[in-house]
């Protein structure tokens, strides 16, 4: 019988340990954009609406791309996906280092924002709106000519006694009535 050395054990070990890690992060993360899943940012938003009354203000801002159908329909599903990646990237740069920014649906995207004030807020998601709407998505995409990008957002804002599922139908009627 053959044993192995202390090097070979060692080197399986972290095999398994990074496993491990790699399951334990796909539970809580979205896997193409790598934003918090639609769960965690549930679980996120429902101890924001828990503790809410702190004296700090927190929006939530649920925005949904506009036309994104057509890069799937006209470019590809691979083309679409480069969308997705590159809004997921660009949200968490144009937050606050703690704000939560989650991948909630197809092409639907979630942010928590904790700010001093409301204008505060309702400037950060301008900024951000914007920035989606400036995205050179040809160059992304490596194309001389694709559709426009943009999206429609919701905000409003955790209160006291107002539940996470509340606020988040209001955030989605919001989204509706921007379209």
């Amino acid at each position: 019988l053959a044993l192995e050395t202390s090097e070979v054990i060692a080197w399986r070990i972290a095999q398994l340990v990074g496993l491990a890690n790699l399951q334990v992060i796909a539970a809580y993360r979205d896997p193409l954009t790598g934003l918090l899943n639609r769960r965690t940012f549930e679980s996120e938003l429902r101890r924001a609406a828990e503790s809410s009354g702190s004296g700090e203000i927190v929006g939530l801002l649920l925005v949904n791309l506009d036309r994104f159908k057509s890069f799937n329909d006209s470019l590809g599903h691979v083309a679409g996906d480069n969308v997705l990646r590159a809004v997921g990237e660009l949200l968490p740069r144009s937050l606050a280092p703690g704000d939560s920014v989650a991948r909630v649906g197809g092409d639907e995207f979630a942010c928590l924002m904790t700010r001093y004030d409301t204008e505060s807020v309702r400037r950060d998601c301008a900024r951000l709106i914007e920035g989606i709407s400036t995205l050179d998505v040809a160059a992304l995409l490596a194309r001389k000519e694709c559709p426009m990008l943009g999206a429609s957002a919701g905000l409003t804002f955790v209160r006291p006694l107002v539940e996470s599922e509340q606020l988040m139908t209001e955030v989605s009627s919001a989204v509706y009535e921007a379209k």
